[in-house]
């Protein structure tokens, strides 16, 4: 049940040593607040109480105020209160019209709605996205006032901080995703949007790969299990030998995704299944570092149970992986700098560089190819050929130890 508690909020010091009251909503372990008119000294409010020290015209008002959001609570059935988060609750309580919305509003509300919906990678991009938007542009102000001018405003000021184009891009596609469902749940008019005649830019990325020759160097190094750099030298490995898998998923691997001498999993990103026959050196890998809850052990158990903290938690491995990754790539005498992705990136042009289809090199790694009719004829592109050219590809790499 939500409850709503009378609160001095003292977060911020005031020069007047004054602090505003509000009403703090808690629902569903989260709060949002509702400032009312008044504000208050640390020696006039009682704190335990929730009210002014001899100051009866101000308590009264604020009995009045908590009376009508309390009755408004009631109002709300139950069913519907259990879907609410605390700030569409906040909302609903000061009786919010469509037009009183204010886009920032609106966008932390989307990203409590995709936290509820266990969606805290898109939670978190979107609070990403916010930060950065809100920076250079108002959005404390309903969708309506905000105008294509203000979009081109935006995009500039982007730039001028030094955002690379296509994380403009991101963040642009993310405010056009809140505008678009803005429009859905008619808090504004179509007739409003300021993304229609707005191209959002993207600058081609050339992918970094490494040479047939530096991938043999790469799997040719003989680290000891000893040396701190051996985890992560094997891990480099295990993201070819997995077709290129992303490192979120290798990372989220459990000995429940082994099957029948393959690993089956599903990716995080797109939800898309994939099965690779598991290789011996892979099996030995993930032999050396399973435990009963994962195949790297490099998430705990209570970790796998907070979708938040596994967010951070991915982000947080992925740059100690690619610093290590970084580190070897210079031991190999590489041109690029190695990162997981470089893995993904290199399998693909090895494919290419050995004559395999550029369908069946899609297929293994997940993308889309051809038209969509197509592609559901060919969802299961025949595992086997996928395997033979998956080891084909590892075979070739480790043919021979390439000179320096």
């Amino acid at each position: 049940m939500a409850k709503l508690k009378l609160i001095l909020d003292q977060r911020r010091v005031k020069n007047n040593e004054k602090f505003p009251l509000r009403f703090r909503i808690t629902h569903q372990t989260k709060s949002a607040e509702i400032t009312t008119p008044f504000k208050a000294s640390a020696a006039e409010f009682d704190v335990r109480r929730e009210c002014f020290i001899d100051n009866y015209g101000f308590n009264a008002e604020l009995a009045d105020l908590r009376k009508t959001l309390e009755e408004r609570l009631r109002q709300i059935p139950h069913e519907q209160l259990q879907q609410m988060s605390a700030i569409h609750l906040r909302n609903v309580l000061m009786k919010k019209a469509a037009s009183e919305y204010t886009i920032v509003c609106f966008w932390e509300e989307e990203i409590e709605r995709l936290k509820q919906c266990k969606r805290a990678g898109g939670a978190r991009n979107y609070s990403m996205s916010l930060a950065a938007v809100r920076k250079h542009v108002n959005l404390n102000i309903p969708f309506a006032l905000f105008t294509a001018r203000d979009l081109l405003q935006l995009e500039s000021r982007l730039a001028t901080a030094g955002i690379k184009v296509n994380s403009i891009g991101v963040h642009m596609r993310t405010f056009k995703a809140i505008c678009n469902k803005a429009i859905k749940q008619e808090l504004v008019d179509y007739a409003w949007y300021p993304f229609r005649s707005f191209t959002i830019r993207k600058e081609k990325t050339v992918p970094r790969v490494l040479t047939l020759q530096e991938m043999q160097r790469y799997f040719e190094l003989n680290l000891s299990p000893t040396d701190y750099r051996y985890k992560f030298w094997c891990i480099g490995k295990l993201l070819f030998m997995l077709r290129g898998i992303n490192v979120r998923d290798l990372i989220n691997l459990t000995p429940a995704n082994i099957k029948n001498g393959r690993i089956i999993y599903r990716r995080a990103k797109t939800g898309k299944m994939y099965s690779v026959a598991l290789l011996l050196e892979a099996e030995q890998i993930f032999n050396q570092f399973s435990d009963e809850h994962t195949l790297l052990s490099l998430v705990s158990k209570q970790d796998l149970q907070n979708e938040s903290r596994l967010v951070k938690i991915y982000h947080q491995r992925s740059k100690i992986i690619n610093k290590h990754l970084k580190k070897l790539g210079l031991i190999i005498g590489a041109s690029e700098e190695i990162t997981s992705y470089v893995f993904r990136y290199t399998y693909a042009n090895i494919a290419k560089q050995m004559g395999f289809s550029k369908d069946l090199i899609a297929e293994a790694l997940g993308h889309e190819y051809g038209n969509k009719v197509t592609g559901i004829y060919l969802e299961q592109f025949d595992l086997k050929v996928l395997d033979q050219m998956n080891l084909a590809i590892y075979e070739r790499v480790n043919e021979y130890v390439a000179p320096f």
